[in-house]
């Protein structure tokens, strides 16, 4: 995570969380009651199972202004109620100025991690891969997706250069513009398109929400399709359609919309590829962790 840290993004969100905490006047709570030579120690406590994402964020807050740290758990860790994920000690204002700051990005991270981890279980015993999608909190999204990683998760596109993806408007806009084009044409034109377009290395992705459709973008040559809102029936046929092909391999099949932990076994053994799902960001819930402390001696 440390190259993660280190991205401008993140930079940005941290400094940003610790400047909106603050305020004009900083702690004013502690300023008034806690000593400036008085120290805390204490630790971050698990009060609900989950799995950890955004430890290495945690302790890199704390030791920017001279908190010691002990990580007792990695990331992707599953763990416990009770569970010691951290021991800190160092300046009690700086323990406290860092406390709420600090448990917004873990309680959120690692919310998301369980989550997907809850997932990947429902998937357990299939080839199929649950990712996430652009679903994400704004400015949150490097570590939203490094959380799903965590959770055994993968990340589809982490922005709109990374990978092509044609949604229902780019084919109407594709439609309307070259009145008269057959759905097979459309296709056709769309992939050709993309060919004379597209940059260096990037692979396009196209959503179809019918099966006649699927059908007409694997035969103009598509290999990558999402398939928007089908149901089990649909899937099926879909996935057969693929199996026929005289290389099966060459087309990867996702699903997506409508996608609840519930359906996910069942979509596991009809044998898409992948299972694209909001939900694991923008749904996520925090996991309960709080800090307990305990006072240390005041330096003389």
């Amino acid at each position: 995570m440390q190259e993660l840290l280190e991205h401008p993004h993140v930079r940005t969100l941290l400094d940003l969380s610790l400047a909106e905490d603050l305020g004009v006047h900083g702690d004013v709570t502690s300023l008034a009651f806690i000593p400036a030579d008085a120290r805390l120690a204490g630790a971050l406590i698990a009060r609900q199972a989950g799995v950890l994402a955004g430890l290495p964020l945690a302790r890199a807050l704390f030791q920017s202004v001279g908190i010691d740290c002990t990580s007792l758990l990695n990331d992707g860790t599953a763990f416990e109620p009770g569970a010691r994920l951290l021991e800190l000690c160092g300046p009690a204002r700086e323990v406290l100025r860092l406390e709420r700051p600090v448990l917004n990005f873990l309680q959120r991270l690692c919310g998301i991690a369980s989550k997907t981890a809850r997932y990947v279980q429902a998937l357990s015993g299939s080839a199929t891969q649950i990712v996430d999608t652009r679903k994400t909190t704004p400015g949150w999204r490097l570590l939203e997706k490094y959380a799903v990683r965590q959770g055994g998760g993968a990340n589809h596109r982490m922005h709109l250069s990374e990978l092509g993806m044609v949604k229902d408007n780019h084919l109407q806009w594709l439609a309307r513009s070259q009145p008269g084009l057959s759905r097979p044409e459309l296709f056709a034109r769309l992939l050709e398109r993309w060919r004379e377009a597209a940059p260096p290395g990037v692979r396009l992705q196209v959503e179809v929400d019918s099966l006649s459709d699927f059908e007409h973008a694997v035969r103009a040559g598509c290999d990558f399709v999402l398939l928007d809102n089908f149901d089990d029936a649909q899937l099926q046929a879909a996935v057969a359609f693929r199996n026929a092909l005289p290389d099966p391999s060459g087309l990867v099949l996702e699903a997506s919309g409508g996608i609840t932990i519930e359906r996910l076994p069942a979509l596991g053994r009809i044998g898409v590829d992948r299972v694209s799902s909001g939900a694991l960001t923008h749904s996520a819930i925090a996991l309960d962790i709080g800090l307990d402390f305990e006072v240390q001696q005041e330096s003389s």
